[in-house]
């Protein structure tokens, strides 16, 4: 999956929580949302009134669709959206942040079909 299709693929399943999401689909995504909070700090250095309205959109705007990619791409190696509420444990996040970087079941799961 390219980055445009990745970014497609991302906002067009905006508050989709269910099936699976490939790895090169959350990476490119993740690149993606990095770039933008960037360019917005950027902005905030030359502007901090337009560019605190711009991080305040990019947030609303992001972290529903970055929630259910979230939660897709755990489908995508068998395991449950609840294993998210780990990042409220202490060292939970590590665990979190770990699973976008395993490869996807083979095959069908229990969360569908691989994309």
């Amino acid at each position: 999956m390219n980055p445009i299709e990745a970014v497609a693929s991302f906002f067009g399943n905006y508050a989709n929580f269910k099936g699976r999401a490939t790895r090169s689909e959350y990476w490119w995504c993740s690149l993606t949302i990095v770039l933008s909070y960037i360019l917005a700090i950027v902005i905030v250095s030359m502007d901090t009134i337009v560019g605190g309205v711009l991080i305040a959109a990019l947030l609303i705007t992001i972290f529903i669709p970055f929630l259910a990619l979230s939660v897709r791409r755990l489908h995508d190696t068998n395991r449950s959206g609840w294993w998210l509420l780990l990042n409220f444990a202490p060292f939970g996040e590590i665990v979190v942040f770990i699973f976008p970087f395993l490869p996807s079941t083979v095959g069908s799961n229990k969360y569908g079909p691989k994309s």
